[in-house]
């Protein structure tokens, strides 16, 4: 059998100046990281380069780290894809699904449970950008379920994908309804991973066929990107 692998991280939340090495850590050749790498742009380059150097390929999807100020959503990713376009192998998984070794990534924010607002104009955009992510899912499952090319589809948010992978540490969710409501679509039975951040514990569980993992970059103990293995049918 025939096994694609990843390694896989969330949550860095670097401040400017904050070193971060793991030059000696990689066990894969791809590294997947479920957003919130710092809220500098500066930092972000620096990280993404820094991965770029130790990985055949980086795919990232933003948190909400990158984005300072909600009203300013189209600047923010205008901002982070002219950061990835200087990076050959670095891949801005926003509104954009890859495909690698028959695996699809289908990625977005999520916009669930791992951001507080006080702001009510920034908490209704939101909201709205919450209810758009949970489509764009919905939308790309549907259109891969028919793809032969495809045979699994691996899901990333950097939030969490419903209230009960939050095991009760996270309050005022927006609603019941999270981002894992698109596998609705999965009629095909695609879905069998979701890689998510906004959890700052980590998980690492199954629920109804899928394995769910969580892994946030930890200082307060000894810390390595989790290794995912898929197999390839």
């Amino acid at each position: 059998m025939t096994i694609a692998a990843f390694d896989f991280f969330s949550d860095l939340n670097l401040a400017p100046g904050e070193p971060f090495n793991i030059a000696d850590k990689p066990t894969s050749l791809f590294c997947i990281v479920a957003g919130n790498i710092s809220s500098d742009p500066l930092k972000i380059k620096e990280t993404l380069q820094h991965l770029s150097r130790i990985y055949k390929g980086v795919f990232f999807i933003d948190g909400p780290a990158e984005h300072g100020d909600l009203r300013d959503y189209d600047k923010n990713i205008n901002v982070l894809n002219k950061i990835i376009k200087g990076y050959d192998n670095v891949a801005f998984l926003h509104s954009n699904v890859v495909v690698v070794d028959s695996i699809a990534l289908v990625a977005a924010n999520g916009w669930y449970g791992n951001y507080k607002l006080t702001d009510p104009i920034e908490q209704e955009l939101a909201n709205h950008y919450r209810l758009y992510d949970t489509q764009y899912l919905r939308n790309s499952i549907q259109k891969l379920q028919k793809h032969v090319d495809v045979k699994q589809i691996v899901m990333i948010t950097s939030s969490i994908p419903n209230a009960e992978l939050g095991f009760h540490t996270i309050d005022d969710l927006p609603d019941s309804i999270g981002p894992s409501i698109c596998l609705g679509v999965d009629t095909e039975n695609k879905v069998k991973t979701w890689l998510y951040g906004g959890y700052e514990h980590g998980a690492d569980v199954n629920r109804f066929g899928i394995h769910y993992i969580n892994n946030p970059f930890r200082r307060d103990q000894p810390w390595w990107p989790q290794r995912i293995e898929i197999p390839i049918n």
